[in-house]
């Protein structure tokens, strides 16, 4: 999967590229039919249905960013959403152009 890295960006709100719909923003996080999944390094928030795992999905040694770049799903990318240093927490959306 293609990973686009936002740092230091902690307000970010972020849009969906294919309808405009704001899937993240200070009140919370939304979904559209492009979104495919919402994690963080915790793990999953919300899987869409159909993409193959869900939000119990077992990473084994990987974390949840390395997993995800993995993915393999057609006209799929990811936005990786990085705090700074020291804490380095990463959020983490997917998108798919249906």
């Amino acid at each position: 999967m293609q990973k686009i890295e936002i740092k230091n960006r902690r307000d970010l709100e972020i849009f969906c590229p294919f309808c405009g719909v704001k899937v993240i923003a200070s009140d919370g996080i939304k979904q559209c039919e492009h979104v495919i999944f919402h994690a963080n390094d915790y793990g999953f928030e919300y899987v869409s249905v159909g993409i193959g795992f869900d939000v119990k999905v077992e990473l084994e040694d990987m974390s949840v960013d390395e997993y995800t770049d993995n993915l393999e799903i057609e006209n799929a990318f990811k936005f990786a959403i990085y705090d700074p240093a020291p804490g380095s927490f990463g959020g983490y959306i997917g998108f798919r152009n249906n």
